[in-house]
């Protein structure tokens, strides 16, 4: 299994609020049902939120939260839990993005289960009124191929179905359908799962350049 720096393929999902609620206030209870399907899944456990920072009279603070412990997770306790971990030399920031860190499952060729952090790379936009949830894959198990395009079909056979289970969850909790934010330099995203990329005479393609 080999991991790239930027994503393989991306999803999305907009969910869309009344007319003038506060972003955080109104993504809370997104990232809190994000947080509970991934821990259904079975692939991939979330163990903690990176908390970014935005200050109107400053922009993008670089900074980050880290909050540890997810679990029995409420929309009230999520808001509490980020505002109280606000840089202390920015008292007006606001949170802009939730990432949601943790542990994932994949299963090798002989069908022994691994364990690989930050298997899913997966964000919630809390900063404008609708919520955009991403959610990322860098590494090659979902594909046909590796990414040197080697092919690998009995990974791909374990793995791929379980990323279709997450994407068809997640779509399933949201209420909202599953946007694929299509090629990157190492694959194609689509409903649901990730294609290799292949060469024009159909054979398989070469992406270690891009990783």
């Amino acid at each position: 299994m080999v991991r790239s720096r930027k994503p393989a393929a991306t999803w999305t999902w907009v969910v869309e609020h009344e007319e003038g609620m506060d972003g955080f206030v109104a993504g809370a209870p997104v990232a809190v049902d994000m947080v509970e399907v991934l821990r259904r899944s079975g692939v991939f456990l979330p163990e903690g939120l990176d908390v970014q920072w935005n200050q109107d009279d400053v922009g993008s603070l670089g900074v980050d939260s880290r909050m540890t412990g997810v679990s029995g997770l409420t929309a009230d306790s999520l808001v509490d839990r980020v505002l109280r971990a606000r840089p202390q030399a920015y008292p007006l920031a606001e949170p802009t993005t939730l990432e949601i860190l943790g542990t994932g499952r994949w299963i090798a060729a002989d069908g022994t289960e691994k364990e690989e952090p930050g298997l899913l790379a997966v964000s919630v936009d809390v900063v404008h009124e609708d919520t955009v949830v991403e959610l990322g894959v860098h590494h090659d198990i979902w594909m046909e191929n590796s990414f040197s395009g080697v092919p690998h079909p009995q990974i791909h056979a374990l793995n791929a179905p379980r990323l279709r289970e997450v994407l068809q969850s997640v779509e399933e909790q949201l209420g909202v359908e599953t946007e694929p934010d299509g090629a990157t330099a190492l694959g194609t995203s689509f409903n649901y799962g990730v294609r290799a990329h292949r060469r024009p005479d159909g054979g398989p393609f070469d992406a270690t350049r891009w990783l």
